[in-house]
């Protein structure tokens, strides 16, 4: 079941408090410029380049400031003193597709949880493909299967997509393998959000990078994990996933040993994406959402 925070304005916030009206108004106008060359099979926004007036007409969207004014359908604009650009048939659809790690790891923050954020920026992300007509899928990585959303392909489909995050749960292990069994197109753009602080964490993106043409790793990380701070010597830790208990005593060495294996993780997966024109992305849960996306999408 949805849930439902109403804030003092009166607004409702979802993901935990991260996504409201507001917000989704302010990116509404944004689109996808990853800055990357498609090929005349991949379909969609990323694709077109002057090349639509030649194909057969298919739909209209809102102008956007920087669309070939040529496109705008002036008859519209008359009727309704809005402006309206013609969208062509190849015009219409790339295919985004999200994966998020719904481990018990991702239920974790000292504020902001590293799954409220995942989910927060999935919803947005997909509000902003949906808003160029292109397509969206959900993929939530689980341990014994991974459970797919459906493929969306209008606005009106939001609410939809925002129920099936809303009620996804974050508990036990993620079987990331199960990507190898996932049906996703060849050309396609596919993001995946996940702490990625497992051991193989690499292979997660070498699976993805076999499927899909162009891949974007986002690792989400609290600030506790990220920049470890501790005010005392000897600690319990636990593991969310599997329960276990290891009693250590913290140390600036190994403070910094973490750091060091942090940093080369991060470098490895960002050196994997980089080679297949992918991006990687550390996002913090204490970092500005709008800041993120609009990080993101290419502004």
């Amino acid at each position: 079941m949805v849930k439902k925070v109403i804030s003092k304005s009166g607004d409702i916030l979802m993901f935990g408090g991260l996504v409201d009206d507001k917000l989704l108004a302010s990116i509404s106008n944004l689109k996808f410029k990853f800055n990357i060359s498609i090929t005349s099979q991949f379909e969609g926004q990323q694709k077109a380049k002057g090349r639509g007036n030649s194909l057969e007409f298919s739909d209209h969207r809102e102008y956007i400031p920087g669309d070939d004014f040529r496109k705008v359908n002036f008859k519209i604009y008359a009727a309704t003193q809005r402006l309206y650009v013609k969208l062509f048939e190849q015009e219409r659809q790339t295919t985004y597709n999200f994966f998020i790690d719904m481990s018990k790891s991702m239920d974790f923050g000292s504020s902001t949880k590293k799954g409220d954020m995942a989910k927060a920026l999935v919803a947005c992300l997909c509000y902003i493909a949906l808003s160029q007509l292109d397509g969206v899928n959900i993929f939530l990585i689980k341990e014994d299967h991974i459970l797919h959303s459906g493929h969306f392909k209008s606005k009106q489909s939001f609410a939809k997509i925002v129920k099936f995050l809303e009620d996804a749960q974050f508990e036990g292990l993620a079987n990331f393998d199960n990507i190898k069994n996932v049906f996703i197109p060849r050309k396609s753009i596919s993001f995946i959000f996940s702490d990625f602080l497992f051991e193989g964490a690499e292979n997660v993106l070498k699976i993805l990078l076999r499927k899909s043409s162009f891949v974007y790793c986002c690792q989400v990380l609290d600030k506790l994990e990220a920049f470890p701070q501790f005010d005392y010597s000897f600690c319990e830790l636990i593991d969310s996933e599997s329960n276990k208990k290891v009693n250590i005593e913290i140390s600036d060495a190994l403070i910094k040993q973490y750091k060091h294996e942090l940093r080369n993780l991060q470098k490895l997966l960002k050196e994997l994406v980089q080679k297949a024109n992918g991006r990687f992305y550390e996002i913090l849960t204490s970092d500005n959402l709008n800041k993120i996306l609009f990080g993101m999408v290419g502004v």
